[in-house]
């Protein structure tokens, strides 16, 4: 007869995932950041530094805060004008 006992965990698993989810979170912003980097209006620079100033690394979300900074409309950048 085979008795399963069960599965222990480590009882720090939860805070290392935790930690681990955190850094990866903040990699993936910064890489974000770093491949848009070419593609990102350069005027001024005004653009580009309202990427790195307005994005939280690790919120998951990169955001440009300039005002003139609005999504365009899909026939905008699927097309070429």
């Amino acid at each position: 007869m085979i008795r399963f006992t069960g599965i222990t965990f480590d009882p720090n698993f939860k805070q290392k995932a935790a930690a681990n989810f955190e850094r990866t979170q903040k990699y993936i912003d910064s890489e974000t950041l770093r491949y848009s980097d070419p593609y990102v209006p350069w005027k001024e620079g005004f653009m580009k530094k309202s990427g790195k100033t307005g994005t939280v690394l690790g919120s998951g979300v990169v955001e440009y805060t300039v005002p003139y900074a609005m999504p365009r409309s899909s026939y905008q950048v699927y097309t070429r004008l």
